[in-house]
């Protein structure tokens, strides 16, 4: 199998990503696309706060 170089990566992930948002109303998966971006956000936010207390590798 051949692999893919950038660019050809770059064009099938946003061709993936349309389709997926395309799909989320048809689906109804509206309040769950909601509720992982959030908990996605959260975390990142959260991330931050706990590299001040955790040394080293564990922290990130």
């Amino acid at each position: 199998m051949q692999n893919l170089n950038n660019r050809q990566s770059l064009i099938a992930s946003y061709i993936l990503m349309g389709i997926f948002l395309l799909s989320v109303i048809p689906l109804h998966l509206l309040a769950s696309f909601f509720a992982g971006f959030l908990i996605y956000e959260i975390i990142i936010s959260l991330s931050s706060v706990v590299e001040r207390y955790i040394d080293g590798q564990r922290a990130n």
